[in-house]
């Protein structure tokens, strides 16, 4: 019996490329989505604290 193994080097040329930018584009995906929900979080956080701000700025005068 032969024993086959799963090493890098057997692989074809057209396996690596594809490999590689299969793994890259996850990459910058991945990126995008961290970026995007951390903006995201960061805005409605602010927005939040604004709009307590501006709710205990009326509480405030009305007393």
């Amino acid at each position: 019996m032969s024993k086959t193994t799963f090493h890098l080097a057997n692989w074809s040329v057209g396996s690596k490329i594809s490999a590689f930018t299969f793994a890259l584009v996850g990459a910058i995906i991945g990126a995008l989505v961290l970026t995007i929900s951390a903006t995201t979080s960061s805005l409605l956080e602010e927005r939040a604290s604004r709009s307590v701000s501006t709710e205990l700025d009326g509480l405030v005068s009305t007393v």
